[in-house]
């Protein structure tokens, strides 16, 4: 499809920009990079933990070991322990408070293999034989073993002795592939799917059972078993103590099981999760693993968003918002594979199948946008939202029910954000990223080492960037630009990672597999507002100078620590000059801008000195019209915005019989032409500031008119006059009435923000209010007055047609 040819104009106005600006310092990388290790988290689900294909478990008193793909995972009060094994596979594990112990059975052929290792994972180098062996158990400190269908085998499990043994009666019926002990009785499995016990009496008779897996659990005097149903029965018990079924608080798929203290723990192959229940009444206590359906739980986490303690996650077909009081869910719309979220004030937008959705505080449906195929969404403290599509960027700001289009990158659009502040949007394509003011403008661009997923950007400028490898990278910003980044390695455990984001407490949070990790502040250094340590303490200098921007464009900042509310200035601005002011080893300028006082970066700048006054008396140049005579003032610093505003001269009013003494020229170029408008001057003893406009040399006898500027008079209704006051007050003498349009000259800008602007009237100077002038155009009675024409000529010609009609009507009818 072809651009429209604005279109194309913007696009390339805005590459121009991207491609000029790109060297910007305030966005430039550095070198190579440093390493730095990352502190502790916290999870957002606490008892998350993202197994891979976990096949075995094992449960004692407090302590739940999981074998998954060649590691032992352990849980216990504290925190839990991943250690690897060497083994491709497991065929039995147990655990105690003594250690892990795996049996790996290779095949048929090959003995069978006895590991042992410590809750902390330290492999114990004892050999147990492993000869003909088909089960295991692990109680206190002692390792049993079963071999070739009749022997049990005791042995200490720290140094391998042999503790004791027995056999089973020759019997078939007493043959055995699986048993289970809680360390005084056994319970066997026989090979004709009976379960009978060995006591310090005897054995008793056989039970038989529909098992459906070849183990069998035991307990506090019980045995324990899944039947071919996958429901998980008591030994003689008509009815299963927990049956299956869907849900996080059930099992679908019941892989494995163990029984330990007063817990039964289900490994759930389908959530890949263990389950705990209680061992007396079956009731659900808790989960551990990650992927679950339940509310609480993560599928395919892709994005999240953090604003006044809530977390909402993009969730597979979800979006779950996590607060202190619970998790809820978005409602009143179905959405498809969500791909952003952002919360915005008290309400949600989400981006799903290129649609931005809206949610009200409710978390329910309010609004769809359409105007472009969206991925991703972002919003500013202020109430803007942006919304970008393949190139371009929409925004909606507070209170608008509309998107409009505000920027087309020269890429497609990988990721977008603002600040920690609000008030700098940031937009990536491939491996840049960009930074644009509220106005649109292009403030710099960083290119980074590394392809990015997501990136989040803190209230001094620095970003923080999530690879697609899963490292974070730290890139701090200097005043030359970016430091070499630090790189964070991938939090252990964890090898998905979709998205990252910085909360107003300097907070990172982390979607990692199913869970999203949370990083203190310190962690990573994130700068908050509140950690601003900047103090202007700096006198003002005395002369005061100016400067001139030698950049194509130069970033004040309100304090050199804040990258949030800074201002773009363009190349060739000269600005009034107060100090200059070191932090950080870095040089500033304090200088007057149009939105206050700011701080632009020495080395963008150049300084103009002083330079040699004409004369070195002057007097005031005083304009006279009629019977007014302007006075000249002196200020007490060379500011034309402190003028402009109206602040109070250090001396009003001078006439014709004060002289002073010029010092020099506030700022001079190289060939000593004034380049500010204002003189250095010393009168009653005290430095002062006036315009060169102003003041003559004691030896000009010149007599000069003022300025004068052509205005039009306008009043706001039709055929109403405008007064011309004799003072600056509606109060005062009215001199004239003047009709709408009336040509008059003012002497000074018409400035909106006056009450009253002077005017040359008769020869005299006279009062104006500022709402009844302008420089041309139709006044608001004018507009009345043509509106009112129309109308009549219309309704005149529309009368003749109708009587025209009604004439050729009547003709008709006599015929």
């Amino acid at each position: 499809m072809r651009q429209r040819r604005a279109d194309r104009k913007i696009a390339f106005v805005i590459l121009t920009l991207f491609f000029a600006l790109i060297s910007l310092q305030c966005f430039f990388v550095v070198g190579a990079s440093a390493q730095a290790e990352p502190a502790a988290y916290e999870e957002l689900i606490s008892n998350y933990y993202s197994f891979h294909t976990p096949t075995r478990v094992a449960a004692c008193e407090g302590i739940v070991a999981v074998f998954d793909e060649g590691n032992v995972v352990i849980f216990r009060e504290g925190g839990r322990t991943v250690f690897p094994t060497g083994a491709a596979h497991c065929d039995e594990l147990c655990v105690s408070e003594e250690g892990v112990c795996l049996l790996v059975i290779e095949d048929e052929e090959t003995t069978p293999e006895i590991l042992s290792f410590t809750l902390e994972g330290e492999r114990r180098e004892v050999a147990y034989s492993g000869d003909g062996v088909t089960d295991i158990a692990f109680v206190g400190d002692t390792l049993y073993t079963l071999a070739s269908v009749i022997k049990v085998t005791a042995y200490d499990v720290a140094t391998g002795a042999e503790k004791g043994a027995f056999s089973l009666p020759n019997h078939p019926k007493r043959y055995s592939l699986a048993f289970a002990t809680d360390g005084e009785d056994f319970w066997f499995l026989s090979i004709a799917s009976s379960i009978f016990m060995k006591t310090e009496e005897g054995y008793g008779d056989g039970e038989s059972v529909s098992v459906g897996k070849d183990r069998i659990y035991a307990a506090n005097g019980n045995v324990y078993y899944l039947d071919e149903a996958g429901n998980f029965r008591v030994g003689g018990e008509t009815a299963p103590l927990l049956k299956k079924g869907v849900g996080d608080d059930a099992f679908s798929v019941a892989t494995d099981c163990a029984v330990g203290g007063d817990v039964i723990a289900v490994l759930d192959g389908t959530a890949r999760a263990v389950k705990l229940y209680d061992l007396e009444t079956g009731e659900f206590l808790r989960m551990i693993g990650s992927y679950g359906s339940d509310l609480k739980r993560l599928k395919d986490p892709v994005a999240i968003s953090v604003n006044g303690g809530r977390i909402a996650v993009a969730d597979a077909s979800r979006i779950s918002v996590f607060t202190d009081n619970g998790v809820y869910p978005l409602n009143g719309r179905k959405m498809n594979d969500p791909t952003d979220v952002v919360i915005a004030g008290d309400r949600y937008y989400v981006v799903a199948g290129g649609v931005l959705y809206e949610f009200d505080a409710d978390r329910r449906y309010s609004t769809e946008y359409g105007t472009d195929r969206f991925l991703f969404v972002a919003a500013a403290p202020d109430g803007t939202i942006y919304a970008a599509s393949e190139r371009d960027i929409y925004a909606k700001k507070q209170g608008e029910t509309r998107f409009a289009k505000c920027l087309t990158m020269d890429k497609n659009v990988t990721g977008l954000n603002v600040g920690i502040g609000g008030k700098i949007l940031y937009v990536m394509t491939g491996e840049t990223l960009s930074a644009f003011s509220r106005e649109g403008a292009l403030l710099g661009a960083l290119t980074s080492q590394e392809r990015a997923k997501s990136f989040a950007v803190d209230y001094r400028g620095n970003v923080f960037l999530l690879s697609e490898e899963g490292l974070l990278l730290k890139y701090a910003r200097t005043l030359d630009g970016y430091a070499e980044p630090v790189r964070y390695e991938s939090a252990a455990g964890y090898d998905r990672f979709a998205d990252i984001a910085l909360d107003g407490d300097g907070k990172l949070y982390v979607v990692a597999d199913h869970n999203v990790l949370i990083y203190p502040k310190e962690t990573f250094g994130v700068f908050v507002a509140a950690d601003s340590d900047f103090k202007d303490e700096v006198p003002q200098a005395d002369p005061l100078f100016v400067c001139e921007v030698v950049k194509d464009r130069a970033i004040s900042y309100i304090a050199p620590d804040n990258f949030e509310d800074i201002t773009s200035i363009a190349r060739g601005t000269r600005l009034m000059c107060y100090a200059t002011v070191t932090y950080a080893g870095d040089e500033y300028l304090r200088v007057e801008t149009e939105k206050g006082k700011a701080y632009l970066p020495k080395a963008d700048v150049k300084v103009y000195e002083e330079g040699a006054a004409p004369f070195r008396k002057a007097r005031c140049l005083l304009p006279a019209i009629g019977t007014k005579v302007v006075g000249v003032d002196l200020y007490a610093e060379p500011s034309h915005l402190a003028v402009a505003e109206g602040v109070e001269p250090l001396f009003a009013s001078l006439g014709k019989t004060d002289v002073f003494d010029v010092v020099a020229y506030v700022a001079a170029d190289e060939a000593g032409r004034d380049v500010w408008g204002f003189f250095r001057v010393s009168y009653q003893g005290k430095t002062a500031y006036v315009s060169v406009d102003e003041v003559v040399s004691v030896d000009d006898d010149l007599e000069p008119a003022p300025p004068r500027y052509e205005a039009r008079v306008r009043s706001d209704s039709l055929g109403k006059t405008v007064a011309v006051y004799a003072d600056a007050s509606t109060e005062s003498e009215v001199i004239a009435r003047l009709t709408d349009g009336t040509e008059i000259y003012t002497l000074e800008p018409i400035d909106q923000n006056k009450e009253f602007i002077q005017v040359l009237y008769e020869g005299e100077i006279r009062y104006v209010l500022s709402a009844n002038l302008g420089q041309g155009g139709l006044s608001g009675g004018q507009i009345l007055a043509i509106v009112l024409s129309v109308v009549a000529v219309v309704g005149s010609v529309l009368t003749i047609l109708i009587l025209r009609s009604n004439k050729r009507h009547k003709r008709y009818h006599k015929e």
